[in-house]
């Protein structure tokens, strides 16, 4: 993963740098994002942005656009026949439709979106807010050009089986004794594409190897470093653009988690497990720490996708002595099943006794046997 390295480097020492260096120039206005409350934004909760400075109400404009990756290109632009899940929305024209309003605070500094239920349509979906160009200051230094962020509206408490019930269980019912519909969702080779956008920007490919146990829906992911090969965008979604890094920079990691099906014909909803990922990328270590995976498992085309949204409680970079703390953030991701033809010679797998001899560096397995039984019987 060495333009990974070079990139993270360059990025980083750069960000930590510039809060020393003097300039006079007068930016406009910067929007960020608020992370939400428990690193999820729950159902009729708001969504809250924050700008640098105070901003004309007038120019601060918004839609929401259907986030999962198969809507982008390989490059990651929208394709044109793509439509708004909300139009421009202001605050002069809210409620912008049924269920979405857009206010903005008295000093300025913060907006508010309010989101209904089903307004932006079924929660768990992969979404992204489009925080228009036209943003200005009070002196009319304006944005030019949009910020997007990724993101996820779900419900207050995953709970599957209060889906399958109905609510709560009468008498002396208990939940945990429903027995779960089995899951149908494809197993084996995938390939993982998710670009976080805060602090810097960060693809991430890698080949993923799935294992489920249908009668509890627990899944097991091992996933495999993934490299573009030279002369190809480094934020490519096409598996047949990358290769397995096999050399010290290279890494593997997993992810737990549950899957559940409320009927046989229904499209499984997954939530995982939190976990870190946690990189020494040359002198940076680097940590995504407290990920969780949430999402909807489909079939297009014949091939199982996983669509969802990655949720990161904080974000931490350290350079020598320096260290950084970002606040959590969102990134829409899509693990798309493989064709034959495009699944690498190698790559680690959830049943392979060695799967660590795959790469030459980081390789974090569960502790405890391996593999797991369960899920290699």
């Amino acid at each position: 993963m060495a333009w990974k390295q070079n990139g993270i480097l360059v990025l980083v020492v750069v960000g930590m740098a510039v809060g020393a260096v003097g300039c006079a120039y007068d930016p406009p206005p910067e929007v960020r994002l608020v992370a939400p409350t428990g690193n999820r934004f729950l159902l009729g909760d708001p969504i809250v942005l924050e700008f640098s400075e105070p901003v004309r109400p007038e120019s601060l404009e918004v839609r929401v656009w259907p986030g999962k990756k198969d809507l982008y290109d390989l490059e990651g632009v929208r394709l044109p026949e793509v439509q708004p899940l909300l139009g421009a929305c202001t605050v002069a024209a809210a409620p912008c439709k049924d269920g979405v309003a857009l206010t903005l605070a008295d000093d300025r500094r913060t907006a508010a979106l309010a989101v209904g239920d089903g307004a932006l349509g079924p929660e768990g979906q992969p979404l992204v807010l489009e925080v228009t160009g036209s943003l200005q200051d009070d002196q009319g230094r304006r944005k030019k050009v949009s910020r997007f962020f990724d993101f996820q509206i779900v419900r207050d408490i995953w709970n599957p089986t209060e889906d399958v019930l109905g609510g709560d269980v009468a008498g002396d019912a208990d939940a945990a004794d429903v027995p779960p519909i089995p899951v149908t969702v494809a197993q084996g080779s995938h390939f993982f594409f998710a670009q976080f956008t805060s602090p810097i920007e960060l693809p991430q490919q890698f080949w993923c190897d799935i294992r489920v146990q249908p009668d509890t829906g627990r899944f097991l992911i091992v996933l495999t470093d993934a490299d573009p090969v030279d002369g190809t965008p480094r934020n490519t979604t096409d598996p047949t653009q990358c290769v397995v890094d096999t050399g010290v920079e290279g890494f593997i990691f997993t992810a737990q988690g549950k899957l559940h099906q409320a009927t046989a014909d229904a499209d499984p909803t997954f939530e995982g497990d939190a976990f870190t990922l946690s990189l020494l990328i040359g002198p940076i270590l680097f940590e995504l720490r407290d990920v969780v995976m949430r999402g909807t498992v489909s079939v297009q085309d014949g091939l199982s996708r996983w669509d969802g949204t990655m949720a990161v409680r904080e974000v931490y970079y350290k350079v020598g002595d320096i260290e950084e703390f970002y606040p959590s953030d969102q990134a829409n991701f899509q693990m798309t099943q493989l064709r034959t033809a495009e699944v690498p010679p190698t790559m680690g797998r959830v049943c392979d006794a060695t799967p660590c001899t795959v790469v030459g560096g980081k390789c974090d397995l569960p502790t405890g046997t391996w593999p797991i039984p369960a899920f290699c019987p």
